[in-house]
């Protein structure tokens, strides 16, 4: 009898972890481009409204139906309408990042599984004058379709010129959320958690790496939620270990080499950098001993053949398929790393991994991409599972009642 409720828990937890990664599967971005990866291969979404020269975000259900998009200032919602209130949001479609939104803890809806409220952290251009905020998405109104709350938007944090790069990671404790943005001017890292209660108003201060001025740059957290990177056209890449119960930051590796955007792999074991003026690509091994062993293991993984304009290989994002895409300005293709848990040269890169080539019914653009993809945090496209291994089930981190939980038998003898 205790065989089978263990077999009966595993039936029930493993079969809710299906549809655990939907909230990263609708991409909009570029020209009028799109991509869905609720089919395998990804296929081409024509029906997107936005034009945005480098950052965008989007999140969907668990199911993996659209809910919103936006550029940083104008957000969409599942119908392709602008959102009450939508507009006027203090990112920038310029920005690295314009955007990346975060989850309101307390919040999950069962019956649709997705939240009822969301927050857009913005982030402005780097010569911009409004630095990093955010804005409350409230889903209950407008018939589902969500309206913005007048009262939570662009609620400033910090700054005025930016370095275009701020991320949100998953708290410990499995419910809560961290905002993780860097000041210009010196080596602050400011960290704002996220409760039921709101975003805090006192950030956690880690004094690490290099001073950075306003400029581009992205930053990007581990699927674990244990490493941050720092891509920077002023200091190059910094990695850092992340506490994720406190907020801490601390210096882990650094490479002064300039650098645009970067990806971690699934396993979080490996980096991929990208600068937009060079074609390359470049792989990191993070398990490296220390930064002279970083650096060494620097490795030219993959060369774009593309040659539109002055930048080539851009942006590189994480994807539910695990693979890296990586945006070619000005083109109607992606590129990937394949196999990015690989080091070496069997990470395969490809440089016509999926096609975005299309026409907007609405509008007849031509689709393609820029500089960017959207921004998402890690959780969206590789959530962590809570694993009960041991004969008496005991607990050994805290979860969320939307979190996934796997059971597993480590003991399948007959009791």
């Amino acid at each position: 009898m205790k065989l089978f409720f263990v077999l009966f828990l595993s039936f029930i937890f493993t079969n809710a972890n299906l549809f655990s990664q939907g909230e990263g599967n609708n991409w909009y971005f570029g020209n009028y481009a799109g991509l869905t990866f609720n089919t395998s291969p990804p296929s081409v979404l024509t029906n997107g409204l936005l034009r945005t020269s480098e950052g965008c975000a989007s999140v969907s259900s668990k199911d993996g139906a659209l809910v919103f998009y936006t550029d940083g200032s104008t957000v969409y919602d599942a119908n392709h309408n602008i959102m009450p209130n939508g507009t006027g949001l203090y990112g920038n479609n310029s920005s690295t990042q314009s955007s990346v939104v975060c989850p309101k803890p307390g919040t999950f809806n069962y019956g649709l599984r997705r939240f009822d409220s969301y927050y857009i952290v913005t982030i402005d251009v780097a010569g911009g004058s409004r630095g990093v905020g955010y804005t409350e998405v409230d889903m209950t109104l407008n018939g589902g379709l969500g309206d913005i709350v007048t009262t939570k938007k662009n609620v400033h944090l910090f700054g005025t010129t930016t370095i275009e790069g701020a991320n949100v990671v998953k708290h410990s404790n499995g419910c809560d959320y961290w905002i993780i943005g860097k000041e210009v001017g010196n080596n602050t890292f400011k960290v704002y958690l996220i409760t039921s209660s709101g975003v805090s108003t006192t950030p956690v201060i880690s004094n690490q790496g290099a001073v950075s001025t306003a400029t581009w740059g992205s930053i990007k957290v581990s699927p674990n939620n244990k490493l941050v990177s720092f891509n920077s056209n002023a200091i190059g890449t910094q990695v850092f270990d992340f506490d994720n119960s406190t907020g801490a930051l601390t210096l882990k590796f650094s490479d002064p080499q300039l650098s645009y955007s970067s990806e971690f792999s699934p396993d979080n074991n490996v980096l991929y950098v990208t600068h937009l003026p060079l074609p390359n690509i470049w792989q990191y091994d993070l398990t490296a001993a220390n930064n002279t062993g970083f650096l060494a293991s620097k490795l030219l993984v993959g060369v774009t053949a593309n040659t539109a304009g002055g930048y080539k290989m851009c942006g590189v994002q994480l994807a539910p398929d695990g693979k890296i895409y990586c945006s070619l300005t000005g083109q109607t293709r992606l590129g990937a790393i394949e196999n990015p848990n690989v080091l070496g040269m069997g990470c395969t890169y490809n440089d016509n991994a999926v096609s975005i080539a299309g026409i907007n019914s609405s509008n007849g653009a031509s689709m393609f991409t820029i500089l960017g993809l959207p921004a998402f945090p890690a959780f969206f496209i590789f959530p962590n599972e809570v694993q009960y291994e041991s004969a008496n089930y005991s607990v050994n981190q805290y979860f969320c009642n939307s979190d996934s939980i796997t059971f597993r038998i480590s003991d399948t003898n007959s009791v």
